[in-house]
């Protein structure tokens, strides 16, 4: 469905999130993309830095604010993404989700749905968009329900 967005990599959503297993989050594959690489650094710094320690923690929150996308993409039918925009927007979906696993509160989540559902202007949006969101917020649903269920 998407085109390559690094050189022998395809835009697909990371593993982990299409899996809906963050345990994977943990463990080197060779088929991680550069990005899934990235997050999994993310996560490995941030769980060796968890301390009780004020400094710590003060590290610890800037590293998970790291990954974080802001901004939407700017996808609509007149302007379809690029080559490389596709693999943007599914990386916005794992890195919120990464972000709610490291930060797994109820105002943080709330407040990551919420910048979620702004990644794309669903009426505007090109079908292939459209498309991508959908299964982005499946897997970002179904991570989220783990951890809702993990957490009782």
């Amino acid at each position: 469905m998407f085109k390559r967005n690094v050189r022998d990599e395809w835009s697909t959503y990371t593993g982990f999130l299409e899996h809906g297993n963050l345990e994977l989050l943990v463990r080197s594959d060779r088929h991680d993309s550069v990005f899934e690489i990235f997050l999994k650094m993310v996560v490995q710094a941030v769980y060796s830095l968890n301390a009780s320690d004020e400094d710590t923690r003060q590290k610890t929150s800037s590293i998970k604010k790291t990954p974080v996308p802001v901004s939407p993409m700017p996808f609509s039918r007149t302007a379809p993404p690029t080559n490389h925009e596709p693999s943007m927007l599914l990386n916005h979906f794992s890195t919120m989700a990464v972000a709610i696993h490291l930060d797994p509160t109820v105002p943080d989540a709330r407040f990551r749905i919420s910048q979620a559902r702004r990644f794309v202007n669903s009426k505007e949006a090109d079908e292939a968009s459209r498309v991508a969101c959908i299964y982005g917020m499946m897997y970002f649903a179904r991570i989220n329900m783990r951890l809702i269920t993990d957490s009782r």
